[in-house]
């Protein structure tokens, strides 16, 4: 059990309520409290999150691979612990990192389950949920925030292929920003305008792959961080 502070205890003490009755109440019941206290415990538990493993002066390169391990170990947990949706959630915030996968759990999968038809959340949720997929959502562009009304990008249907053909045709349409796009994610929700048959439909959601197996750039996709060589490449991503 974590020891609290002499002042810390002596102020709730002296509180006019229950400090117990105000935490069940913060949790969202006493249930959720007690499984709160079980997730930490056995966060606290594994070495892999010690305080000793939050290096401050560890370059970039290795925070980000102690980041993917600990992101590995939480899935773990969850089949581990037997955990629901709910649950999982949870113990990512209990777990408290700088989790590379966030966006693929509030983002992409989230999209996914309020946009696709039952056929196409059977196709993509399995591969979701075991990480065959891991996705970002690539909304924002260099020129366009949250004006979705004004992205560039576009999805233009093509028939004898019977797919879409995503474009980046400007500087300004770059997606820029998402997180996890630039070294993590391996698919990508990304806002496009949709045209067919010549006319612009305005804002659309297309899943688009972005790295094979060995999590390489796709022909035709450009990922990373740094500056924009090419504005004309069919999507460039950094």
């Amino acid at each position: 059990m974590t020891s609290v502070n002499p002042d810390l205890a002596a102020a709730r003490s002296r509180a006019s309520f229950s400090p117990e009755t105000m935490t069940h109440w913060l949790d969202g019941g006493e249930m959720m409290t007690l499984q709160r206290r079980r997730l930490l415990r056995a966060v606290e538990a594994d070495p892999l999150f010690a305080n000793t493993c939050d290096d401050i002066f560890a370059d970039r390169v290795t925070r980000y691979r102690t980041a993917l391990a600990r992101a590995r170990r939480v899935k773990e947990l969850q089949a581990e612990m037997g955990l629901d949706e709910a649950g999982s959630l949870q113990l990512r915030a209990v777990a408290a990192f700088d989790d590379p996968t966030t966006l693929h759990e509030l983002m992409f999968v989230p999209n996914i389950e309020a946009l696709c038809s039952p056929e196409q959340q059977a196709e993509w949720l399995p591969r979701c949920r075991d990480w065959r997929v891991i996705g970002c959502y690539a909304q924002t562009e260099v020129g366009h925030g949250s004006n979705v009304r004004g992205i560039e990008t576009t999805a233009t249907f093509v028939p004898g292929a019977d797919a879409f053909e995503l474009h980046s045709p400007t500087e300004t349409s770059t997606k820029f920003w998402p997180g996890s796009l630039g070294k993590t994610a391996n698919h990508a929700m990304v806002i496009a305008r949709l045209v067919l048959s010549g006319k612009d439909l305005g804002p659309h959601n297309f899943i688009v792959p972005l790295r094979d197996a060995e999590h390489r750039p796709l022909p035709g996709v450009k990922l990373g961080v740094g500056r924009i060589e090419r504005p004309h490449s069919p999507l460039i991503t950094s």
